[in-house]
């Protein structure tokens, strides 16, 4: 649970409880670990990834709604700009990740 805090820059306690509210919705599956009894492993179940591909059609939508009107170059420059926020934050979050993992050498990577 550590690793997804950090990734989402939350408290491990929240994801903690984020992930067991999903499991008991029946959208995560949870397993062990098989060779460190520390690692949980997460996977989408079936539901997960039916309302996940839900929501990812949605926000297409809603997105192709709100540009419907905007210029070809409009578009193509805000497409390029969120790419370069997006490449700072994933940048971000690695150095962050890198980080807290550094300052626990008996973390399991």
């Amino acid at each position: 649970m550590g690793d997804i805090a950090a990734a989402l820059n939350v408290d491990p306690s929240t994801t903690t409880r984020q992930v067991q509210h999903a499991i008991r919705a029946g959208l995560l599956a949870r397993e062990g670990g098989h060779h460190d009894r520390r690692v949980v492993m997460l996977s989408l179940t079936s539901a997960g990834r039916d309302l996940y591909e839900t929501l990812i059609q949605r926000q297409r939508q809603g997105l192709l709604h709100i540009l419907d009107g905007w210029p070809d170059q409009d578009q193509e420059d805000l497409v390029r700009l969120i790419s370069l926020f997006n490449g700072e934050i994933d940048a971000l979050r690695a150095a962050t990740l890198s980080a807290r993992r550094s300052d626990r050498p008996d973390a399991p990577e």
